[in-house]
This record gives C-alpha cells, sequence and structure tokens, in this order.
C-alpha cells in the first residue's frame, strides 16, 4: 500500500515517461491509451481525489502538443474524477466514467462528438484494465 504522496510522485515519475513518447508522432495515440490506463488503474485502485490529481498531470503533459491545451487538460481531470467517483462499481464502472466523461465535456467543450482522447484509445485502455488481476490491482491501494 502507499500513500496519495507516494502515487502522485509515482505519477509525477511517469508523466516525464510521458513526455519521451509523445513528442514522436507515431506513438501519440500510445501515450493516450498508457495515459488513460495510469488513470484508471489510479482511480480503481485509490479514488477520485488522487486519480482528480493524476488527471491533472497527465493532461498537463498531453497537452504539450496538442492545439487546445486547456481543454485536454480539462478532459484528462474531469474524466479522470468521474472515474473515480464510480470506483464503487468496480472496473467497469470506472472504465465508464471515464468515457461517458470524456464524451460529455467534449460535447460541452466543442459542441460536437469529436473528443480529444479517440474513443479507440479510450476502449484499449479500458480492455487493458479489465484484462488486469485484481492482486495487481490492490498492489496500488492507499493506506
Amino acid at each position: 500500500t502507499f500513500e496519495p504522496s507516494d502515487v502522485l510522485s509515482i505519477v509525477f515519475l511517469f508523466s516525464v515517461f510521458l513526455l519521451a513518447i509523445i513528442n514522436i508522432p507515431e506513438c501519440e495515440p500510445l501515450a493516450h491509451i498508457v495515459s488513460v490506463s495510469a488513470i484508471l488503474l489510479i482511480a480503481y485502485s485509490s479514488g477520485s481525489m488522487t486519480a482528480c490529481s493524476a488527471g491533472v498531470l497527465f493532461g498537463i503533459v498531453q497537452s504539450f502538443t496538442s492545439p487546445l491545451p486547456a481543454q485536454v487538460i480539462c478532459t484528462y481531470t474531469i474524466s479522470a474524477f468521474c472515474s473515480g467517483c464510480l470506483r464503487k462499481y468496480g472496473k467497469i464502472g470506472v472504465g465508464f466514467g471515464f468515457l461517458a466523461a470524456n464524451a460529455l465535456v467534449m460535447i460541452y467543450l466543442n459542441s460536437s462528438s469529436i473528443t480529444i482522447i479517440n474513443i479507440v484509445c479510450t476502449l484499449t485502455s479500458v480492455f487493458i484494465i479489465l484484462m488486469l488481476p485484481k492482486n495487481f490491482m490492490s498492489f496500488f491501494r492507499l493506506k
């Protein structure tokens, strides 16, 4: 088990790794998949407060290559918060919370259904989280 500050330190180090990936244009979808998977893992194991903080950090990292940086940060943060709020419904609830919040935020911001976080990347991340065993997921629980 970890303290919240330990989880956020790991997220910060992980976001530095993402900075290297996101600068390669062909690897941008991979960076989104890794970011969303990490957020879903944190939301499932640690709750909405830590997930929201992770969403802010990953949103900032993803915004470096986006023409709409404020919208990227907003999308990641609100989606992470909603997925953490649906933690009590398990992995499906965490994934659904992220998908629904991502779609709703982008409809509100763009007045269209075009999302900043591609739906394929998000569904891939949800599938990854669904395939992880519970023992691995419980390793990241907070004290």
